[in-house]
């Protein structure tokens, strides 16, 4: 059957297209510069409970803030979020705020554990290889464990970390080319 049907009525003829009903709403809904994608609070026992926000920067980038104890579990969650949303191949930066964090649950001695969370990007780098990485981290262990995914490969996409959001603007400001989206020359 055709997704889409001829109406026999008087005028231009206009097709009707039959969508599915999520991603019509996706298309109808109103679009906001900010936008809160997702906000979780999960009770971990013996754990401070992690906290994240996602807001989208339209149309080119997002800021994600973190709070609490910084685990592998939920970084996936946000990775997920982000690559599987239709705007992702448009984004050129992510802001990821860490000021927040109390510390993190990663096992740095193993390479395979600190790759799980970020499989998801390694993929979906390949969609868009554009993205800029800009980290918001004043604490040691942090800033460590961020250095030591950039040092292993792990990070598909370059970045840089920062003291500052206002810093990490600047720097994505300061790149060449702009955040549009690229001209094809036909």
């Amino acid at each position: 059957m055709d997704k889409c049907a001829m109406p026999a009525i008087a005028g231009p003829p206009r097709p009707i297209c039959f969508v599915r009903a999520d991603y019509a709403e996706s298309l109808y809904r109103p679009r906001r510069k900010w936008r809160i994608v997702q906000t979780q609070v999960r009770e971990t026992p013996g754990i401070t409970a992690l906290a994240y926000e996602i807001r989208w920067e339209r149309p080119f980038g997002v800021y994600e803030r973190f709070s609490g104890v910084h685990t592998p579990e939920e970084t996936a969650q946000v990775i997920e979020a982000v690559t599987s949303d239709a705007g992702f191949d448009d984004l050129r930066y992510v802001i990821v705020d860490l000021l927040g964090t109390t510390g993190h649950s990663f096992d740095v001695t193993s390479r395979a554990a600190l790759e799980v969370p970020y499989a998801m990007l390694i993929g979906a780098s390949y969609s868009n290889p554009h993205l800029q990485l800009a980290f918001v981290v004043t604490d040691p262990q942090m800033v460590q464990l961020i250095e030591l995914k950039f040092a292993r490969g792990i990070l598909p996409h370059s970045g840089r970390i920062f003291a500052s959001e206002q810093q990490a603007r600047d720097w994505l400001g300061s790149l060449s080319g702009s955040f549009r989206r690229p001209v094809s020359e036909s």
